[in-house]
């Protein structure tokens, strides 16, 4: 997933499936730092406004919108 992030194009929207089960619906994606490995998804749905930083390790799919 972190190649897939690292050529992704900031304002697309995604589904992120996280390891554990967890999805991230309807999230828009912002950034990747190809240091920390972590990617940065702005929700629009579940708590506007709000940034989520996931490590890409973490993320298990992706759905692009």
């Amino acid at each position: 997933m972190c190649n897939t992030l690292r050529r992704l194009s900031p304002g697309t929207e995604v589904d992120v499936f996280l390891s554990g089960g967890t999805v991230l619906e309807d999230v828009i994606f912002l950034a990747f730092d190809k240091n920390t490995c972590c990617a940065r998804f702005r929700d629009e749905e579940g708590e506007p406004g709000t940034i989520l930083i996931v490590d890409c390790r973490d993320i298990q799919a992706l759905r692009i919108e």
